[in-house]
C-alpha cells in the first residue's frame, strides 16, 4: 500500500496553496484536520517540527485513518520591522485578538514598513524529516485595503503590486505562494518517489 501524504491544517488559504504546488508535480496530499499541540518556541522551525511530529504520533494512536502514511504541516513567521519583529510566530493568535483598528494603530507612525514571511514546511514520515524553509520581503500599508480575510491580510502586501492579500482574496483568489518552501518540499519529494 502506497503511503499517504496528510497535509495536517485547518486552514483552508494554505490547504489551497499546498495543493495548487502538489498537483503541480503529481503529488497526492490529503488534508487531515486533527488537534495538534504546539510548543511554544520563537523559532518556526521548531515549532513546524514539533507539529510535525505530534501530528505523527496521533495519526499513528489512531490506527483507523491508514496503516502507512507520512505527514506534512506548514507553519509562518510575520516580522515587522518597524515594531521590532512583532507579531512572530504569534501572528495566528494576534489576528484572533486584533480587529483592523487594532492594527492601524499599532502601525500608526511606523516609518520602516518592510515585513518579511518566514515560512516553514516539515515532512515526517516517522522516521525522516525535513524541514524546508523560504524568507519573503514586503510592506506594510498605512490603511486597510480589501474585505477578506484576517484583519492583518488587509495590511500586508508581499509582492511589489501593493496589492493586500485580503485584496486577492476579494478577487476569489487564494493567495500564491509567496515562498518557495512548498515548491522546495514538492521537488524533494519527488525524488523520493
Amino acid at each position: 500500500m502506497a503511503n499517504k501524504l496528510f497535509f495536517i491544517t485547518g486552514n483552508e488559504s494554505k490547504y489551497q496553496e499546498a495543493s495548487a504546488v502538489c498537483q503541480k508535480h503529481k503529488i497526492g496530499l490529503q488534508r487531515l484536520r486533527i488537534a495538534v499541540s504546539e510548543i511554544q518556541s520563537e523559532h518556526v522551525k521548531e515549532i513546524a517540527e514539533h507539529k510535525a511530529h505530534s501530528a505523527y504520533v496521533s495519526i499513528k494512536q489512531l490506527g483507523n485513518i491508514a496503516s502507512s502514511f507520512q505527514v506534512v504541516v506548514n507553519d509562518a513567521e510575520w516580522s515587522f520591522a518597524g515594531i521590532k519583529g512583532f507579531p512572530g510566530v504569534y501572528m495566528a493568535y494576534v489576528n484572533q485578538w486584533f480587529n483592523e483598528a487594532d492594527w492601524q494603530r499599532l502601525l500608526a507612525g511606523v516609518t520602516d514598513t518592510r515585513v518579511v514571511l518566514t515560512e516553514a514546511v516539515t515532512f515526517f514520515d516517522g522516521n525522516n524529516m525535513m524541514t524546508f524553509e523560504d524568507q519573503v520581503e514586503g510592506h506594510f500599508v498605512k490603511s486597510p485595503v480589501g474585505e477578506a480575510g484576517a484583519a492583518s491580510d488587509k495590511f500586508i502586501a508581499l509582492d511589489d503590486s501593493g496589492i493586500t492579500i485580503s485584496q486577492q482574496l476579494d478577487r476569489g483568489n487564494a493567495p500564491n505562494s509567496y515562498s518557495d518552501a512548498w515548491e522546495q518540499f514538492a521537488q524533494w519529494y519527488d525524488t523520493r518517489k
